[in-house]
């Protein structure tokens, strides 16, 4: 099984939980709110599951954070998003990126507003 952890008090996050639940190419993938998910299972702190998305593969033990993390979503996904998955889960790719999430992921609130979702109960 293959589980992608996101903020559901997020309206961007839950945004993307929708899409990913829409799009994806198999059902062994499951979008979780980080508050309906066993994170001590992985050793995942709370905190850090609140701040970034997470992808995780049960079977390789795999955990992904942040950029590194919709990449590997998105090889999951139908159309080419897939494509672009497989270009960019590379961890150079993600390391290039990341500067991309961090201004997403500290916005989210202001871009849940502007886009009329639900508003962050995390503040950055």
């Amino acid at each position: 099984m293959k589980y992608v952890i996101f903020d559901g008090d997020c309206g961007v996050c839950s945004a993307f939980a929708k899409f990913v639940d829409k799009h994806k190419t198999a059902e062994t993938i499951r979008t979780i709110p980080s508050y309906d998910f066993d994170l001590k299972q992985y050793g995942i702190n709370e905190k850090l599951a609140l701040l970034t998305v997470i992808f995780i593969d049960s079977q390789s033990k795999q955990i992904y954070y942040r950029t590194r993390a919709v990449m590997e979503i998105c090889k999951h996904i139908n159309g080419p998003l897939k494509l672009i998955g497989y270009i960019l889960s590379n961890p150079a790719a993600s390391f290039l990126f990341d500067p991309v999430y961090n201004i997403i992921a500290r916005n989210r609130a202001l871009i849940s507003a502007k886009l009329g979702l639900n508003f962050c109960k995390v503040r950055s």
